[in-house]
């Protein structure tokens, strides 16, 4: 898995998180999801949303891990 660090005008980063790369040295963080994935028990899929918007499935797969590898390719900035 490669990571990307977006640079804003104002100096601050975007990026998907990722213990690859030490982004507490960088300075203070302010972490929030982009998505959630979660178990749904009617379905029996691992989902990804938006946090918020459960009724609007992006990706559904029956591995949770498939479901973050898509999350990764899908929603990186």
């Amino acid at each position: 898995m490669t990571a990307t660090l977006t640079f804003r005008e104002d100096g601050s980063a975007l990026c998907l998180h990722t213990d690859l790369l030490p982004l507490g040295e960088l300075g203070t963080l302010t972490v929030s999801r982009n998505s959630e994935v979660e178990f749904n028990h009617t379905t029996q899929l691992w989902e990804v949303t938006r946090p918020g918007e459960r009724s609007h499935v992006l990706y559904a797969n029956a591995s949770r891990s498939a479901c973050i590898e898509w999350e990764i390719l899908n929603l990186a900035p």
